[in-house]
């Protein structure tokens, strides 16, 4: 899975050196890539993204920072206005646009970063979604962002192309003293829900946003396998394959989560910069030769 992958160029960067496919002049660049991929007997899945109100100002074509609302991040306070419904709409076609192009490349599939605060959260969160138009107000409106991406690029691409979705289940404002606010575990599942009904193959279970980021990037201290009840919620709740992380690190915990029915593949990101040859040593029995990461 790539990193995440802007759509847009005027107000979707999340950051200076991030990958795009916002224009079909970088789908030669990340053919390469994946044909080195591939040449090595691997997937290559293309995680798409706009930062939202969570992207950097300096960045963008107005100097501000674009969101279902407007909304003052209190980590970033950088300067933001809502989108207006034209853009919205605009928006659903740049995720179509960078799908069209992520196949030309040859990715073996598309992941919809619908997961830690960033714009496709943003529309499904009351915490930052306050719209009047057709893309705000209760869950149906809330969710129809999602859900037109999913149910026009599932159009576009046919039956048989892997379409996943990664969320946050959660966004754990309880443990800034703020419970009830933004998305809990009963609505997380109901969105999980909805990918499954709109064409969705697989759901990628994650929490938080920038402001509950140790929910994201955990600290040291924190539990491993801590998300499996929240992976679980939404294993029992929806028919399609889960893909969940939980501070995975050794091998033997990976295949617990497998044989335990826990999920269906099993997501790594920081245990991969840790030890590169994380997936050699484990195929060949060497789990003691693997350099943990420390969180």
């Amino acid at each position: 899975m790539s990193e995440f992958t802007r759509v847009n160029d005027a107000h979707g960067k999340g950051g200076k050196e991030q990958l795009g496919l916002s224009r079909d002049d970088l789908v030669p660049g990340l053919r390469d890539a994946i044909e080195a991929v591939h040449a090595r007997g691997a997937k290559f899945f293309v995680q798409l993204h706009h930062a939202g109100v969570q992207g950097v100002a300096e960045l963008d074509q107005e100097g501000v920072v674009v969101g279902p609302s407007e909304f003052d991040n209190p980590l970033t306070h950088a300067p933001s206005r809502a989108l207006t419904t034209d853009e919205v709409i605009a928006l659903v076609q740049d995720f179509i646009a960078a799908t069209r192009r992520a196949r030309e490349a040859g990715a073996d599939g598309i992941e919809l970063h619908g997961a830690h605060g960033y714009l496709i959260n943003e529309f499904l969160s009351p915490r930052t979604n306050h719209r009047t138009d057709q893309y705000g107000g209760g869950f149906e409106g809330r969710t129809r962002f999602l859900r037109e991406i999913l149910e026009r690029i599932r159009a576009e691409v046919g039956p048989d192309y892997p379409i996943t979705v990664r969320l946050s289940i959660t966004e754990s404002y309880d443990l800034l003293g703020m419970p009830g606010v933004g998305i809990e575990q009963e609505e997380g599942v109901r969105i999980a829900q909805m990918c499954e009904q709109a064409g969705a193959d697989l759901i990628s279970v994650s929490t938080g946003t920038y402001e509950t980021g140790i929910t994201t990037i955990e600290p040291v201290n924190t539990p491993r396998n801590w998300r499996d009840p929240l992976i679980r919620a939404v294993k029992d709740a929806v028919s399609i394959p889960v893909m969940g992380t939980s501070i995975v690190r050794e091998a033997d915990q990976a295949e617990t989560m497998l044989r335990d029915g826990l999920v269906d593949l099993v997501a790594m990101g920081r245990s991969w910069l840790a030890d590169p040859a994380w997936g050699r040593k484990a195929i060949e029995g060497r789990d003691a030769d693997i350099v943990r990461c420390i969180a």
